[in-house]
């Protein structure tokens, strides 16, 4: 404790005032009040000294009550603690991939941002002691959301765009929380855990905290997944195909997650002295690493040793092989127990899974684990290095045994994993068709090159781009699908974030060896860096980053390197704290800390003293002077005004979100009136959202068409032609947009709609399959107005789709296998076409296509064709007794039909065959 004849402590302990002060002051006013005394003043009129020492002793008074309030009220410990709270959780929630669910946690974010921006600035804190984009890093993270922002200008699809600027948003408020929360956030506020060493080691406390809670939360995921594999927990998707996906529901994204969260726990596993403490991170290490490997990964496979190089290269010298001997302790276990544990998940034909067997093979390894990394800290503290590299040796003597085993003796490794790895190469078609992907991504960057197309622009755009007909709405390369969304600018500002935090990481890792902290020390920027470039190097070849959960472990892991080696971050101050730090009891006065504390106690509101990171006294007294009218208080004015405004904006599309799949729900459901009425609300709240003005068309539709009501169809068709404007590259808007302009009468429209469906999406059988039957539609409509040469111009029409689909089938690569390809004839297509050329009198072909219909496993399909073999085959002359056969198989084919007896298929069968005739002039239109 510092005493009080100190100049040093007087000076230090003397702080800006703030609004706590202000309100200490107040208390204390009050108080004295009570009594008759108020301030000075009152105390003049008392007189000499009792005067005085009742004023101290009422303005302590007053502290003592302002602090039960303060602590009764105050959220600020919650507040702070929420922050990895989000990160940690949102994973559980299928990584957050689904945007209603991104919408929830935006509004959690933002909230707690808004709150903490206007604590900070009630509390008075000035531009020494809060940031706010005050160092490149929270320029390139801001200036990512920006991007985003901009590209909805130039947007295909703008509600998606919408969706992923607010996605970037949220990414920049974790970061620049989880930044602050690592640079000691917790002491703005006058929160200062005691308990650890007075020393500059002591300021890296905070990041501590944050690692642990990432590491923790993984763990969390790896045993959801393990439990969900074991039949303990139900959680779809989480164990499906023998692959481990938990709640992150893709078993790819879960082991690029996992291998980022490896790293942190083999970090803090090498920083950390203590022997207790090194056992439980290499515990918590195994149990990532075996749900690790059960995810049957191969791209995870690929980048975890090189992840593990990067890790050991960045280790400080001397401690390389202490790093190498400690993964090896964990990857030894993983080695012993992946055969039980694949016994146990497989364990025979007809045999159930033993959930115990499993829980039991999986937690077997943590005494293992233990036993071998209290091992590797005995060799790490030999004092000769030569002993400490014998015992590594032996320990990789050891390992390189055991894998020998494995590879050698048949039946120990799981069948599936040796299959996944001796099926990595490039010749496999997952990786030909990421490879395609982000070449036909490529050809979206080349249309629009600057800006791009806007936030989900890919899964707008790609159907019309793709080289085959493949369904993939994510690229499978975060960095190509950027560059598709928001052009180069995007991907510039992207490039920039990487640069600095790699560039930031190289000068953290030497400021740390510079200072004077414990080697460790280092390890846990070395953790930081080795776990955010793990993850995205994996994410050139998956969509990790495009589940939300996943994005804000990798932001976090940014704003945590920016709260080590960022400005004023964590180094800078050490540099502060050790280069006038004298003696342990020195540097404890100078971070305001009591001697005889103990180390290693981390803490999520841990932190410096405001003074050190202002720097010193004077920087405290300049802060004050500026905080009334510096730059920071504008930017946190504006940045709290823009994020209310974005709360309001999330609200709406959450609840409008949440109304529009109530009244799709009701559409299916039949309950047309309903749906119409939820609908509009729907759109009031969200009216960027195609689907919804759709939908609603749709149910206007119905209701015209129920109702005879002219009015509906009229707002049917001013819905759906908003909503094609909305989504001007759906494919499936525009076909519903075209078939509602034919049922109104407009021929043109509604086939160039349908026209304009095939180019946004070539490789679709279905896009052919509708544009033919509405061919043979429009053609028949003619017939029955006694038009056959206008109905033959459409017949005709029909006839070259099929020639159509062998060119577009003919465009695709070599390698692509022919299920994936587009097919050049499909039950209702062959339907069509035997239709058409049944009205122009060729019945011959007409007759094989539509046996080649009547073969589909579709009833609906069989049904038609065959009636109109049994009405083809009267005209033509065939027999009475072919066209009974046929009209048998139809009813065969359709039960419903069967059940309302033979009438209504003869009435059916008697109508096809006048329009036949009406087309060949035999015999009077229809109507």
């Amino acid at each position: 404790m510092v005493s009080k004849g100190s100049k040093k402590s007087k000076s230090l302990g003397k702080r800006p005032s703030s609004g706590g002060d202000r309100r200490r002051d107040m208390a204390a006013h009050v108080i004295a009040s009570s009594k008759g005394v108020t301030t000075k003043a009152g105390a003049g009129r008392l007189g000499g000294k009792r005067g005085i020492e009742s004023e101290a002793t009422l303005a302590k008074m007053g502290a003592v009550l302002y602090r039960c309030l303060d602590k009764a009220l105050d959220v600020r410990p919650y507040l702070i603690g929420a922050v990895p709270v989000i990160v940690i959780a949102s994973p559980f929630f299928r990584g957050l991939f689904f945007p209603i669910e991104r919408l929830i946690v935006l509004l959690i974010s933002l909230a707690i941002f808004v709150l903490y921006e206007v604590l900070v600035l009630a509390g008075g804190k000035g531009p020494a002691e809060k940031r706010l984009l005050d160092d490149p890093m929270d320029w390139a993270v801001f200036g990512l959301a920006c991007a985003y922002a901009l590209s909805c200008l130039v947007a295909v699809n703008i509600r998606q765009a919408i969706g992923e600027t607010l996605k970037y948003v949220n990414y920049f408020v974790l970061f620049y929380l989880v930044s602050e929360i690592g640079r000691g956030a917790g002491v703005l506020f006058g929160y200062e855990r005691r308990g650890t060493t007075g020393d500059a080691a002591r300021i890296f406390v905070p990041v501590i905290g944050l690692l642990q809670a990432l590491l923790a939360g993984a763990v969390g995921i790896a045993a959801l997944g393990v439990g969900a594999a074991a039949g303990t927990f139900v959680y779809k998707g989480a164990y499906e195909g023998g692959r481990i996906s938990s709640s992150i529901q893709y078993p790819n994204s879960l082991a690029a997650y996992l291998t980022a969260a490896f790293f942190i726990g083999l970090g803090l596993m090498m920083a950390e002295r203590a022997p207790a403490k090194r056992a439980v991170y290499g515990a918590a290490s195994y149990l990532l690493f075996l749900p690790f490997i059960f995810t049957y990964s191969r791209g995870a496979y690929l980048v975890f040793p090189v992840a593990l190089a990067i890790f050991l290269i960045l280790s400080p010298t001397g401690k390389r092989w202490a790093a190498l001997s400690s993964f090896m302790a964990v990857a030894v276990t993983a080695g012993i127990i992946t055969p039980f544990f694949y016994k146990a998940l497989h364990p025979g034909k007809d045999i159930p899974v033993s959930e115990i067997m499993v829980w039991a093979s999986y937690i077997a390894g943590i005494p293992i684990t233990v036993a071998l990394t209290s091992l590797t800290t005995v060799f790490s503290r030999w004092p000769s290095r030569r002993q400490a590299l014998t015992g590594t040796a032996g320990m990789a003597t050891v390992v390189a045994v055991a894998l020998g085993i494995f590879l050698l003796a048949p039946g120990l490794l799981p069948p599936a994993l040796v299959a996944r790895i001796s099926a990595i190469n490039l010749s496999q078609s997952s990786a030909i068709d990421r490879i395609l992907w982000t070449l036909d991504a490529l050809k979206i960057v080349a249309d629009r090159p600057f800006l791009g197309a806007g936030g989900g622009g890919w899964k707008s755009l790609y159907l019309g781009y793709q080289s085959w007909g493949y369904w993939s709405t994510e690229v499978h390369n975060y960095f190509a699908q950027t560059w598709v969304e928001t052009g180069t600018v995007g991907l510039g500002v992207l490039a920039c974030i990487w640069i600095l935090f790699l560039g930031g990481l190289r000068r953290g890792l030497k400021g740390i060896a510079a200072a004077d902290v414990p080697v460790e020390t280092r390890f846990l920027a070395v953790a930081v860096g080795s776990s955010a470039i793990a993850l995205g190097a994996h994410s050139f070849i998956d969509f990790n980053l495009s589940l939300a959960g996943i994005g804000f472990y990798l932001w976090s892991l940014f704003g945590i390197g920016d709260a080590l080696w960022g400005k004023n971050g964590v180094i800078a101050t050490v540099d502060k704290v050790a280069g006038g730090t004298k003696s342990s009891s020195e540097g404890e006065r100078e971070s305001g800390l009591e001697s005889g504390s103990r180390p290693g106690k981390a803490g999520l509101n841990s932190g410096i003293s405001p003074d050190l990171r202002a720097g010193s006294k004077a920087a405290s007294k300049s802060s004050k002077g500026r905080i009334a009218r510096g730059p920071g208080v504008a930017a946190g004015v504006i940045a709290v005004a823009v994020s209310i405004t974005l709360l309001i904006l999330g609200g709406m599309l959450l609840k409008g979100d949440t109304l529009g799949q109530a009244a799709s729900r009701d559409l299916k459901r039949g309950k047309v009136n309903q749906a119409v009425d939820v609908f509009k609300k729907a759109i009031a709240l969200d009216p960027w959202e195609g689907s919804y003005r759709i939908d609603y068309g749709n149910a206007l539709l119905a209701l015209a068409l129920t109702k005879q009501d002219p009015a509906a169809l009229t707002e049917a068709k001013k819905q759906m032609e908003r909503g094609v404007a909305l989504e001007p590259y759906n494919p499936v808007f525009r076909t519903s947009y075209g078939s509602l302009l034919l049922r109104s009468g407009d021929i043109d429209g509604g086939l160039k709609e349908i026209e304009r469906a095939v180019d946004l999406h070539p490789y679709s059988e279905a896009r052919y399959e509708n544009l033919a039957g509405a061919y043979v539609a429009v053609g028949d409509n003619f017939v029955r107005e006694g038009k056959p040469d206008e109905a033959k111009k459409y017949f005709e029409k029909v006839m070259s789709i099929p020639q159509r689909m062998k060119e577009q089938r003919d465009k695709i690569p070599e390698g692509v296998p022919d299920s994936e390809k587009l097919k050049e004839m499909t039950p209702k297509l062959a339907l069509s076409l035997g239709e058409a050329q049944a009205f122009l009198g060729r019945y011959q072909e007409a007759s094989e296509a539509l046996e080649k219909a009547s073969a589909s496993g579709n009833a609906n399909v069989k049904f038609e064709a065959n009636l109109w073999l049994a009405a083809m085959t009267r005209v033509s002359g065939g027999g009475a007794d072919k066209a009974e056969e046929y009209k048998k198989l139809a009813l065969d084919a359709n039960p419903d039909a069967a059940k309302s007896g033979s009438t209504d298929a003869d009435a059916i069968i008697e109508e096809i065959v006048n329009r036949l005739k009406s087309m060949k002039g035999e015999a009077q239109p229809e109507g």
